[in-house]
């Protein structure tokens, strides 16, 4: 199975640009100059693809993230969405201004692993994958993995986007999506 999109394929009306398979949990979120992007500074924003539930399987996303402040990732197996939208349950990778990626467990902010990207520009258009396989994550970017983590907390969940404290609109921006499950989690009856 795969899904892809492309900022164009982020659809909707009056200033909601994604489409029926995506939901926005918090923020709201828009397209300019052919990038999806927060519509807002600060706060955060979270865009779910909840086509499928997943329980293995790799998203990827295309991101730019400029300026000192605020972080730009993919969160997988989430779920349990609580306040003002915000996932009680799932991982986060992200990668910060300075260069850090880290990978967190949302349901109590435990920090899973955490480096440094060598020779990560701000501003520069890169490309971030999560792989959940089992009770291993794999994190990587431009194509090496550069993160790997254990945990056993959360076995399946919905992946998606998210923008934390943005310093400007125009700040995080993500212009392609790609999502390959390898194992979807079923949650009505199959009859034959």
């Amino acid at each position: 199975m795969f899904a892809f999109c492309q900022t164009e394929d982020f659809k909707g009306e009056e200033g909601i640009f994604v489409g029926p398979a995506w939901t926005e949990r918090m923020g709201d979120w828009g397209r300019q100059n052919g990038a999806l992007l927060p519509q807002t500074a600060s706060g955060e924003h979270l865009l779910t693809f909840n086509g499928w539930r997943f329980r293995d399987g790799r998203a990827a996303a295309r991101l730019r993230l400029e300026g000192s402040t605020g972080t730009l990732g993919l969160g997988i197996r989430l779920g349990g969405y609580g306040e003002a939208g915000r996932p009680t349950r799932g991982y986060l990778a992200e990668v910060s201004p300075e260069g850090a990626v880290q990978l967190w467990r949302v349901s109590d902010w435990t920090l899973l692993g955490q480096t440094a990207l060598p020779g990560f520009t701000p501003g520069a258009w890169l490309t971030l994958e999560v792989e959940a396989v089992g009770t291993t994550m794999t994190v990587t970017v431009g194509g090496q993995p550069v993160l790997q983590a254990q945990d056993d907390t959360f076995a399946e969940g919905e992946v998606g986007i998210w923008s934390y404290e943005p310093p400007a609109p125009t700040a995080h921006a993500v212009d392609a999506f790609s999502f390959f499950p390898r194992q979807v989690a079923v949650e009505f009856p199959l009859t034959p």
